[in-house]
């Protein structure tokens, strides 16, 4: 091998993308694959500090990137987020993965950075445990997101800079080491709980380094990301405190989101970065979520997370204006005739670039793209009529300026997407918008709101779909508190759920996967930074008196309530906290080739169990592999708790999460879930997502 690290040039683009479209642990897979130029875009795009790439000899191996976003976050001015960190499996126990990222590191203190962030799936072990050998460490609790990832931050760059001008110079020879897999003399485990605790009333993350023969132990303010203290111990066990030279502390902002209304209807403007949500009391989350507008490359917002700007904010008669102090980009934002109109003033002739979220997550869309058949009554859910191009944004599909794009939900929410701009969707509910103000520096984008009717349009059925009941003389169902959940559930000796128990494993996005049935407590299904998590559960679970299970800090009870129908429970999931959502999650024991059922529009749907999407709906039939079907549903009486299940196709499986607002400890939410005999009669309305 002759393996060597250097920079992206145009040429290795079409390389590199038959390198990620051939291996399904790409760390940014697009089903179908996504060509060169779409890759070499996505590098310009992001705000690229560095992109690298390990060659042997002639052949592209290995990439590492360093960029200001990568679509979902975007960071800070003394930040730097690594992804497309990615090597050939037949090179990773070469020197391939060390190489690039200590080029990586050496390129951010170079340029001033001081924190290297980056996501990784949990489940994802090799690459996990990677990230923790080299100093990456956790802030905060260590659910993966939505997208299926954990953060971390790796603040060695900015322990480099400020320890550098107290050393001598044969310790300075040594910084080399900080920056190699041998730099952290006190490994971190593979844990996803926060590393960081508070000092003095601050969040801070301690740092042990080997610095040749010595040890260098660093104490960091991780928010305001200077080095507390730093102490260098010497081979004879001598210690000396290192004077610091920081950067001046990064401040935290401290200020009150702005609330314009306009009848029901309220905007609300995020102070830190910008972002305007429209909201309904009778719609649970935002029902549009517009990031600030920056230009591609540069500073462009993250939807998920945009990092903090200066702004000027100033009530209107109707809205809020928003003033960028480093920019001068404006934008004020109103609510009017049930519209959120936004007039922005930047430069004449200025190329911008803004992500807007739609927030109906059961619900339909039409859409007519640029190239391709028109999409008409399109289910809302990731991979499904659109492609998930979260993870490579320039392979997004463009939609025809000419036809307006507009979504439907199922409590008689309507939103309208205005046109005569480019516009790409990225999924089937996020949009990547971009204009060019006119030639006084003027643009106008405009969104019809309808909000959700007074009275609700009717539930969604499945249009008189009939399942045969269930033939048995003999189920087991066993719930093990070992197992935080249901071990095992048969009906004449067939599985409905699948387990590893009593073994725990990684399954999809979460590493710690040990039952069929089980429940957590998880954030806001609609909150922005992370969304609905899966399924992670750390808690240790006591059996009660009743049989249910508790947590042992006694704060979650998951139950199963009796049925005297073979087949039927139902399940009932609680907690004392007052936000967030308590979750049902289930692991059906689909196979290939069987169907997931969908209430519709147009009368029910179905989608194979099998690929990469996921979908939000109020009930769902589950085809099993043993021809037995799967029903789940909330249990009658219990609509205030906003039930909502989600349902996942993952490599693993079918993952369902049976999701209901928390807060109503005294009346928890009840999920009925009953198993059917097969075939599905009347099927005859069912057609395909995708």
């Amino acid at each position: 091998m002759s393996i060597s690290v250097r920079p992206f040039e145009q040429a290795d683009a079409e390389a590199i993308a038959r390198l990620f479209n051939a291996h399904k642990d790409s760390p940014n897979p697009v089903e179908g694959g996504i060509t060169g130029d779409q890759l070499a875009l996505e590098i310009r795009e992001r705000g690229v500090e560095s992109f690298l790439v390990a060659v042997d000899g002639e052949q592209v191996i290995g990439t590492f990137g360093v960029f200001r976003s990568n679509g979902r976050r975007s960071v800070a001015e003394h930040e730097g987020f690594a992804d497309m960190f990615f090597v050939a499996p037949g090179y990773r126990r070469s020197v391939a993965s060390g190489l690039l990222f200590t080029e990586a590191v050496e390129g951010l203190f170079r340029s001033g950075r001081r924190v290297l962030r980056l996501t990784v799936n949990p489940a994802n072990s090799t690459a996990f445990r990677l990230y923790r050998r080299v100093g990456c460490m956790s802030l905060g609790y260590g659910s993966p997101g939505e997208d299926g990832n954990v953060q971390l931050y790796n603040y060695i760059p900015l322990i480099m800079r400020a320890v550098v001008g107290d050393l001598s110079d044969a310790d300075r020879e040594q910084l080399g080491e900080l920056r190699s897999f041998g730099s952290i003399s006190e490994r971190l485990d593979d844990h996803l709980a926060s590393d960081a605790f508070l000092h003095d009333g601050r969040l801070a993350l301690q740092y042990h380094l080997a610095l040749g023969g010595m040890k260098l132990n660093a104490l960091v303010d991780a928010h305001a990301a200077v080095v507390v203290e730093a102490t260098l111990i010497g081979p004879d066990g001598s210690v000396r405190r290192l004077e610091l030279d920081n950067p001046p502390a990064i401040p935290e902002p401290d200020v009150p989101a702005m609330v314009a209304r306009c009848g029901d209807l309220t905007l609300t403007v995020d102070p830190v970065d910008g972002t305007v949500d429209v909201g309904h009391p009778d719609h649970y989350g935002p029902l549009v979520s517009v990031t600030w507008p920056g230009r591609p490359g540069f500073r462009a917002a993250g939807w998920r997370e945009s990092d903090s700007r200066a702004f000027r904010m100033e009530r209107t008669p109707s809205g809020v204006r928003i003033t960028e102090l480093e920019t001068s980009i404006s934008c004020t934002a109103r609510v009017e005739d049930d519209a959120l109109i936004q007039d922005l003033t930047a430069e004449p002739n200025s190329e911008l670039r803004l992500f807007e979220s739609v927030g109906l997550r059961t619900g339909w869309f039409d859409a007519v793209p640029v190239r391709g058949p028109s999409l008409t009554c399109a289910p809302v859910g990731a991979g499904l009529a659109v492609r998930d191009c979260t993870e490579v944004v320039a392979a997004s599909v463009e939609l025809d300026p000419s036809f307006p794009a507009t979504w439907y939900g199922e409590q008689g929410e309507k939103v309208v997407e205005t046109t005569g701009r480019r516009t790409s969707m990225i999924h089937s509910t996020l949009l990547d918008r971009r204009f060019t103000t006119d030639e006084s520096g003027a643009a106008r984008i405009v969104t019809v709101v309808h909000p959700p009717a007074r009275s609700r349009p009717g539930a969604l059925t499945f249009g008189g779909l009939v399942a045969d009941p269930v033939v048995s003389t003999k189920e087991s169902l066993r719930i093990r508190e070992s197992a935080a959940g249901v071990a095992d559930w048969r009906i004449n000796g067939r599985r409905l759920v699948r387990t590893p128990f009593p073994r725990i494993r990684g399954f999809a996005c979460n590493p710690y996967w040990r039952a069929g049935v089980w429940a957590t407590h998880e954030p806001e299904r609609h909150r922005r930074e992370h969304g609905m998590g899966w399924g992670l559960s750390r808690q240790t679970w006591s059996t009660t008196q009743t049989g249910s299970l508790i947590s042992d800090d006694r704060r979650n009870l998951f139950t199963i309530n009796d049925s005297l129908v073979v087949g039927r429970h139902e399940f009932s999931v609680t907690s004392v906290e007052t936000d967030g959502e308590d979750v049902l999650w289930l692991t059906p024991m689909t196979g290939p080739g069987t169907r997931v059922v969908f209430p519709g529009l147009r009368g029910p749907w179905s989608t194979p169990s099998s690929g990469v999407w996921q979908r939000w709906t109020p009930s769902t039939l589950i085809e099993l592999d043993q021809g037995i079907w799967l029903s789940i549903a909330p249990a009658p009486g219990h609509e205030e708790l906003v039930p909502e299940i989600l349902v996942r196709s993952t490599p693993s499986g079918l993952l369902v999460g049976c999701t209901s607002r928390a807060g109503l400890e005294e009346d928890p939410m009840v999920w009925r879930v009953r198993a059917t005999g097969a075939p599905l009669t009347r099927m005859t309305r069912v057609g395909t997502a995708a």
